[in-house]
């Protein structure tokens, strides 16, 4: 369903022409909403509300089609139109746990969640927990998903153990989600951006995954050298973080520090042996960042530390 939507994605500008020209493409969509109610909602409902939450320009020309021009598209709205009552429930208890964490009612968390309250596909619940300082919050939901993983973690062994298959549709949804699938590590990741040591340092000890891949600056601790927190790099760094990672925006930490102009942070990862070629082809080496944002205190730096000669073999 979901597929056949982004399919068309060339086509989202002119909402119009996707309703007029592609007819078939609304029809499927619908198809599959009236026949997801029922088992798929138990069997897959990760791909149903990942639908829900990207299919606003299908909803206006659904609802154009049906004469309500003026509605905002709503994922409660149309899982109720389509008598999708499990993902119904599952709407409703997950806004009751979002409010709640907004508020920083760790009661009503706790007995949310106790009571078979999921957070959902990218753990919001635990990001809001980080925006809004809630730390006792944050603890709590962050035991409660480490305990989850892992408990998953080990039924996929088991699984694998007796050699049934492993990974059915929800497993598939499940190992897509943010950071390689573990929901404190997208936390872990807004808190480095953030810079907030804190919560960062209660992630690590709750377990969150410090080399997990995601995001726009590839990981936790490239999401803290982009927003220049050197403290809270040193403080992943020192738990096992690794500093030559090369699937951010930039390619390598040292070549996100080298265009965005932290000398600070440039001279830490080079003393911590941070590899200055370290990326893919594709990238510009953090030289070439650095003259191109006219760093020249980190061009001075980096070519110095090209010069010596141990480096050269890097």
């Amino acid at each position: 369903m979901s597929l056949t939507f982004k399919a068309f994605s060339h086509l989202l500008q002119r909402p119009i022409h996707l309703f007029t020209h592609n007819p078939f493409l609304h029809y499927t969509v619908e198809y599959c909403l009236v026949h997801a109610r029922g088992g798929p909602e138990i069997e897959i409902p990760a791909s149903i509300l990942s639908f829900l939450s990207e299919c606003s320009v299908w909803w206006r020309l659904w609802n154009w089609k049906h004469g309500g021009r003026h509605s905002t598209p709503d994922k409660l709205h149309i899982a109720t139109v389509f008598h999708l009552e499990v993902i119904s429930k599952r709407i409703i208890e997950e806004d009751s746990l979002h409010k709640a964490v907004v508020r920083g009612d760790a009661d009503e968390v706790q007995t949310l969640v106790r009571n078979g309250v999921e957070l959902g596909k990218y753990c919001v619940a635990l990001q809001e927990a980080v925006i809004h300082g809630h730390e006792q919050i944050l603890s709590f939901l962050a035991a409660h998903e480490m305990e989850h993983q892992l408990q998953s973690e080990t039924n996929t062994a088991l699984r694998d153990d007796t050699g049934t298959e492993s990974v059915g549709q929800e497993g598939l949804d499940s190992s897509l989600n943010l950071m390689n699938g573990h929901s404190c590590a997208a936390a872990l990741y807004h808190a480095s951006w953030t810079g907030n040591k804190g919560m960062v340092m209660l992630l690590i000890q709750h377990g969150a995954p410090l080399n997990a891949a995601g995001g726009m600056h590839g990981s936790a601790a490239g999401a803290a050298v982009a927003a220049g927190h050197l403290s809270v790099l040193q403080l992943l760094v020192g738990h096992g973080a690794n500093i030559n990672v090369t699937y951010g925006m930039h390619g390598g930490m040292l070549q996100t520090a080298s265009s965005q102009g932290y000398e600070d942070i440039v001279q830490w990862l080079l003393e911590k042996g941070a590899n200055i070629n370290a990326g893919p082809p594709w990238h510009r080496s953090a030289l070439h960042l650095a003259i191109s944002g006219g760093h020249k205190s980190i061009v001075k730096l980096l070519l110095k530390h090209l010069l010596i000669p141990h480096t050269r073999s890097n």
